[in-house]
């Protein structure tokens, strides 16, 4: 089925959603935008969708009106990527090219060189980051819906059980889960999303609460005809998330609030930057503030002054999941 045809379809069943839900504005937030979700776990408490939260971009224009605004929140400042295969390395699908993926855009792309200077703040810095860590969860449920609590109580527990780093203000845990395995609204609403949860520390109590900055990006193979197929839809869905989490990990950073739009959500087409490899990747455009329009990044310095990367880390020493 063409994407077109696809678009209309979940159009019309969004308009006949939206009688059904009720704004409240201190509410679980989501968003359905170009096929794909942001919820923002408010009170972590789940109740009705507002219906100013549904929004789709046009397929005939790569831009939309609006600026996004900065609304105090946190910010991922340089940011410590979390690479987790749900379902193991050999069942997640291009699982050694997600983690060339990250490490290249993350350390230094000009994709992520246009965030840095469109949406760093006065107090909060976006600079370069790193793939932090790669995690093959193996013993991950798989062929089957999993729902985000389900999701985020698998998390707390490789982190109680030292399989993974514990989260600090840095760091964002991308999951990329195995084909046939998807929350229930996937390839029906979205394509992917990011949220946050609190994280109230390890049982032996050396890790204090912490909110979890997550995506969950599913195997995009699985909904060709709304998702796409092949890695340049899997890159464009993964930087799509990976900008959005760092700029709005909460719902309280850049958003155009007239349109509950983030970053990535103002803009359709695809880009490509060139990575700290010296290769070149497909990313999801993202929305430039000075420019109004949709850019692929911004031309590097020669010399610009930064913070060295974040060295990955090696796997923790406490006993395996």
């Amino acid at each position: 089925m063409p994407r077109n045809i696809l678009r209309l379809i979940a159009w019309y069943i969004l308009l006949l959603l939206h009688s059904q839900y009720i704004h409240n504005a201190t509410s679980q937030h989501m968003k359905y935008i170009r096929g794909k979700t942001y919820e923002d776990k408010t009170n972590n408490v789940p109740t009705s969708l507002p219906s100013t939260r549904f929004f789709m971009t046009s397929s005939s224009s790569s831009e939309a009106t609006g600026r996004l605004t900065y609304n105090h929140g946190p910010l991922i400042s340089q940011v410590k990527v979390i690479l987790i295969l749900w379902g193991g390395s050999s069942k997640v699908r291009y699982a050694s090219n997600l983690q060339k993926f990250y490490s290249a855009i993350v350390t230094k792309s000009d994709w992520f060189y246009l965030l840095s200077q469109e949406y760093s703040t006065v107090n909060q810095t976006i600079d370069y980051g790193s793939l932090y860590f790669t995690y093959s969860f193996n013993l991950a449920p798989i062929g089957r819906i999993v729902s985000r609590d389900e999701i985020e109580r698998h998390i707390q527990h490789l982190m109680d059980q030292g399989s993974i780093p514990p989260p600090d203000v840095n760091t964002y845990y991308a999951i990329h889960l195995a084909p046939k395995t998807s929350p229930n609204d996937f390839c029906i609403y979205s394509c992917a999303w990011h949220s946050s949860f609190l994280y109230n520390g390890d049982t032996n109590k050396t890790q204090q609460q912490q909110l979890i900055y997550y995506g969950v990006i599913p195997d995009q193979d699985s909904c060709p005809n709304g998702c796409g197929t092949g890695l340049s839809s899997l890159f464009s869905t993964t930087s799509h998330e990976l900008a959005e989490a760092i700029t709005d990990p909460t719902g309280e950073g850049w958003m155009d609030r007239t349109m509950y739009a983030e970053v990535a959500d103002l803009c359709w087409d695809n880009g490509t930057t060139m990575g700290s490899d010296g290769k070149v990747y497909v990313i999801q455009q993202i929305w430039s503030n000075s420019k109004g329009t949709c850019e692929s990044g911004m031309t590097i310095p020669t010399i610009r002054p930064t913070r060295k990367p974040l060295s990955p880390r090696k796997s923790p020493s406490k006993k395996k999941y």
